[in-house]
């Protein structure tokens, strides 16, 4: 997995030399924040609704709570889907880019597809 911003990509393992402040807007964040301590990553998670429209006064909050942060290898982390909307008001943020993979496998899936469709025709 990478993380990644406009200019930039690190490897997942890179996080954990960072202190990072975790931004997300999503349903579930527990998926994420599982996977950041399995990497021993330090961070501060702020949680917002799903679908969150980010107000001005959140985005400035967030840039403080950034700033004030003390280490020097600092980071905004959000999601793929949150880095969209945050991505021209947050310059030092980052992604964790979404992986898909199936469960019983990419075939069975398709085939489910394919038999679906068919029943309709």
């Amino acid at each position: 997995m990478l993380l990644s911003n406009t200019d930039v990509k690190l490897n997942t393992s890179d996080v954990s030399n960072y202190e990072v402040l975790l931004v997300t807007g999503i349903a579930n964040p527990t998926p994420m924040l599982t996977y950041l301590s399995e990497l021993n990553c330090n961070y501060t998670h702020v949680n917002f609704s799903d679908h969150h429209q980010f107000s001005e006064k959140e985005i400035i909050d967030l840039q403080q709570q950034f700033l004030s942060m003390k280490s020097e290898n600092k980071m905004i982390l959000t999601t793929e889907k949150d880095f969209v909307r945050l991505s021209d008001k947050l310059s030092t943020a980052y992604y964790l880019a979404i992986e898909t993979s199936f469960v019983n496998g990419q075939q069975e899936f398709d085939e489910l597809i394919v038999n679906y469709v068919n029943s309709a025709l």
